[in-house]
């Protein structure tokens, strides 16, 4: 089994450039100092986020063994030749220490429009590409012509980690677009990296997998979870958190209550412990809390929640 990471998602924070970049290498600092595995980022272009490989890059130069990850990159709305080249790049400046996450996107049109992509093409996209930039990782020439690129040639720079940690970012369900991209996980990828489910649909997930895979080759596999750790009974959590999601997302609280990585300290040991008993061995800490708070969210993490994670795990594993 793959070893147990916990790691942050971390983007900067605040209208100016001059506040928001030195807060996204204070917390990336801090989460080095708390013990966390590794540093992840998103990627919209909607929301005018920061581009994750310049993000990443920076976190590398200020930490020393940190995994860095993206949960996950918009492929569809990128060259894949280009994106080669970066996340190639990535890999070889952390020794192997990049875990590429990628997905087909949806929830945001102009994400698309800004791009001139159609959302329409996005699967179909996406396939041709991780084909393209799976041949140009492996340093061979690559002579590709298909619906959406010809390339002609090979690249000069291959990642560090060989295969390349690329994982799929997929909710898990029952629709033909959900079917195949898990066909995509068992095809292309290193592991699969859902967002905000319940324990039951990881658990379906995996067996639709385990369904497409014959061989039931070891994957990575992560998990993205919107988090919110509070106090007393933790139904303040719960709520503050579904309520930022039905706003981020569209829908109702009712809606996230169960999705959401909330309530108190040990409600959300044991959903975790749920997942690890699953096999999630990457958990990503996104945040359904006050921006302000997540510093308080890490710290709080780090010494009332990982431990407990860590101690069931090992205890597992010792059986």
């Amino acid at each position: 089994m793959n070893p147990l990471h916990f790691n942050v998602m971390l983007m900067p924070l605040g209208a100016e450039v001059g506040t928001r970049f030195p807060s996204f290498t204070r917390r990336v600092e801090l989460a080095e100092q708390l013990g966390f595995d590794g540093i992840f980022v998103g990627n919209s272009y909607a929301m005018a986020a920061p581009d994750p490989f310049a993000l990443l890059g920076h976190a590398i130069s200020i930490t020393q063994d940190m995994q860095v990850g993206t949960s996950v990159f918009l492929l569809p709305m990128r060259h894949p030749t280009t994106v080669a080249v970066q996340a190639a790049t990535l890999d070889q400046m952390s020794g192997g220490r990049f875990l590429f996450g990628v997905g087909v996107g949806g929830e945001r049109g102009p994400d698309f429009s800004l791009n001139g992509i159609s959302a329409h093409d996005r699967g179909a996209r996406m396939d041709e590409q991780l084909e393209v930039m799976q041949g140009l990782w492996s340093g061979a020439e690559v002579h590709h012509h298909g619906r959406f690129y010809d390339i002609e040639g090979k690249l000069g720079v291959t990642p560090a980690r060989k295969p390349l940690a690329l994982l799929i970012g997929a909710r898990g369900g029952a629709t033909p677009q959900l079917q195949h991209a898990y066909r995509r996980v068992v095809d292309r990828a290193s592991g699969w990296l859902p967002y905000i489910m319940t324990p039951s649909g990881y658990a379906r997930g995996l067996e639709a997998i385990h369904a497409l895979d014959p061989d039931d080759t070891p994957r990575i596999l992560g998990l993205v979870e919107m988090t919110n750790v509070g106090s007393g009974d933790g139904s303040a959590a719960v709520e503050e958190a579904a309520i930022r999601e039905a706003k981020g997302y569209g829908g109702t609280p009712e809606q996230f209550r169960r999705l959401v990585l909330a309530g108190n300290v040990a409600q959300v040991v044991d959903r975790m412990q749920q997942f690890a008993d699953l096999g999630v061995t990457e958990f990503v800490f996104n945040w359904a809390c006050d921006p302000a708070a997540v510093e308080d969210q890490m710290r709080i993490l780090a010494a009332d929640v990982l431990p407990a994670v860590r101690a069931h795990v090992e205890a597992n594993r010792g059986v």
